[in-house]
């Protein structure tokens, strides 16, 4: 058994320099630092252009019904999290309440 695990090391070992060194295919996938920036900024222009394209490709209703969705998610998630704070500020006046009517 150890013998086969040592010709597939051998055999990738092999394919790595040749990928390497032959080809100067970068097998390993790594790239530098600019060229992930580079990357990261090419999908980023590409989004939005996509999505101006799509904008501009939209009828005005839908625009408008569209901002109105997002305004009113938007207030949604805003009265979800004053909930959330409320509850809490009700569990501390809770807490603080029995201190304050034994003085």
């Amino acid at each position: 058994m150890p013998v086969e695990g040592r010709r597939h090391v051998t055999r990738l070992s092999i394919s790595y320099t040749f990928s390497v060194v032959v080809v100067g295919k970068n097998v390993l996938n790594q790239k530098t630092e600019l060229q992930k920036a580079l990357e990261k900024q090419k999908d980023n222009l590409a989004k939005k252009e996509l999505e101006s394209y799509i904008a501009s490709k939209t009828p005005e209703l839908e625009k408008v019904i569209a901002d109105r969705a997002k305004r009113l998610q938007s207030s949604t998630d805003k009265d979800e999290d004053d909930k959330v704070i409320n509850k809490e500020l009700l569990e501390v006046r809770m807490k603080l309440k029995p201190r304050n009517d034994v003085k």
